[in-house]
């Protein structure tokens, strides 16, 4: 009797261990399903980039766009699954014929452009200025302080908002923007770990 009862015993603990398992998979697939259907809500979304004027910024693109460019850009950072991102999308594209106006110095207005910052990464030279404080996360790049973003941080997020927002800094320019990291360190302590190394 006792071997029949160990035998149960163990078969439950090893069913329960499957629900569990099962759980956590379906969760995975349920991400899995969120992440495909964003990358589905992002194919549409960006046809509708591409036709409203807004500029697809990627790993590759990214020096030429954002860093060497002429003029000011703002760009959202954005995750495909998240449904802020999806909801502000409409608002975002109505930006560019707005932000087309905000010019200064005879410039050509300020550029708006999206990145997937889900698979894309910003460059390393610059990374650290482009922390993300969640999806979606907006920075102004003003043309002549572009390792200094300026965070959008405004309650709003109408069009109305977002322009004030980049009216605002472009007028107050560079100075406005937020103080470099500190920089410097962190090469020099890298470089004495090298020659410490050889």
């Amino acid at each position: 009797h006792t071997h029949t009862h160990t035998h149960i015993h163990t078969h439950t603990q090893g069913g329960m261990h499957v629900a569990q398992d099962a759980n956590s998979l379906y969760d995975v697939a349920k991400l899995a399903n969120r992440v495909r259907a964003g990358y589905n809500w992002d194919l549409k979304a960006h046809e509708r980039a591409d036709a409203a004027g807004v500029l697809t910024v990627t790993e590759e693109n990214f020096e030429q766009l954002v860093i060497k460019d002429p003029g000011h850009i703002m760009i959202e950072m954005y995750a495909p699954w998240c449904p802020h991102c999806q909801d502000f999308e409409p608002t975002y594209n109505k930006l560019v014929p707005e932000a087309r106006k905000i010019t200064q110095d005879g410039a050509e207005g300020v550029r708006i452009a999206r990145m997937e910052r889900w698979q894309n990464k910003v460059p390393a030279s610059v990374g650290s200025a482009f922390e993300m404080s969640g999806f979606p996360t907006m920075f102004l790049v003003l043309q002549d302080c572009r390792d200094r973003p300026i965070p959008y941080d405004d309650k709003g997020h109408t069009v109305g908002d977002v322009i004030g927002f980049i009216r605002r800094y472009v007028r107050a320019g560079c100075k406005a923007a937020p103080a470099r990291p500190e920089p410097e360190k962190a090469p020099e302590q890298e470089e004495l770990g090298e020659k410490k190394e050889l």
